[in-house]
């Protein structure tokens, strides 16, 4: 059987880096939310788009399945507050 060889670039799983650039992503979904008030279809485009990038990095194996749920629960918890938000401005 053939062995594989060892990658040739090492990635660390769960950096820092990686997870505050998937927060800044997760932020900006939120911000467009709110920029497109009553836009269901954007809004819901804007929050697979993030989904997706989570989906990727784990894919990839830049984050592990724990980081993903985690981020995966930022980001429902960050659509469910814009959208809370985007209500209550539509009701003020």
């Amino acid at each position: 059987m053939r062995k594989e060889p060892p990658p040739l670039i090492q990635i660390e799983q769960d950096s820092p880096e990686v997870i505050e650039a998937t927060r800044k992503q997760i932020a900006n979904m939120a911000a467009a939310i709110c920029e497109t008030p009553g836009n269901l279809t954007i809004q819901q485009g804007r929050v697979m788009h993030a989904s997706g990038y989570l989906s990727a990095l784990m894919l990839h194996e830049l984050i592990s399945r724990e980081t993903y749920t985690r981020l995966q629960s930022e980001l429902w918890q960050a659509r469910d507050a814009a959208w809370a938000e985007e209500d209550g401005a539509a009701q003020g």
